[in-house]
């Protein structure tokens, strides 16, 4: 199964005293790509619970924090099936700063994109305007989530539908 990436915007809310994102927050980040990974693959979570009687909950989560990602960053969240098993689905996911994101370092960044070109227009080291690369997307963190269908009423793991398993391509 191919990756699947959905866009986030930090805002303010979104970082601590520090003027990072707060650690926790990059687990909403991902949970909020997986709930559009399965509306990308045509299910929405309260579909599931009408149709199927299912819910998916988090099991396990394993994050590793690389580097931080600061207020205004342009953020890709990507999710890909690593491994499925007859309820459940392990996740690999990272966030990653866009190469346009604008809060890189004075120097470094590629402020605003040049349709042209396909480069963006950054800052010297004196300030002065200039055509530069876009940097390269940064890897912020890399985490692992394992789901489990569950009956929405007992919580007890059942095997996750065959249309479900189908439609994401995921094979025993």
């Amino acid at each position: 199964m191919s990756e699947f990436a959905w866009p986030v915007r930090v805002y303010y809310e979104d970082t601590d005293s520090g003027g990072v994102v707060y650690y926790a927050n990059y687990l909403k980040f991902m949970e909020r790509a997986r709930t559009e990974f399965l509306r990308v693959h045509g299910f929405e979570q309260t579909d599931l619970v009408r149709d199927h009687g299912v819910i998916f909950v988090v099991r396990d989560v394993h994050i590793s924090y690389l580097r931080p990602a600061v207020f205004n960053d342009l953020l890709n969240v990507t999710v890909s099936v690593h491994a499925a098993g007859r309820s459940w689905i392990e996740f690999a996911q990272t966030v990653e700063r866009d190469p346009l994101s604008n809060s890189l370092p004075e120097g470094e960044r590629a402020i605003v994109p040049s349709p042209a070109s396909g480069r963006g227009l950054g800052r010297g080291e004196g300030g002065e305007e200039s055509l530069r690369e876009p940097c390269k997307t940064e890897i912020l963190s890399r985490g692992q989530v394992k789901i489990v269908c569950v009956n929405h009423l007992s919580f007890k793991p059942v095997e996750i539908p065959e249309n479900i398993r189908k439609k994401m391509e995921i094979s025993l």
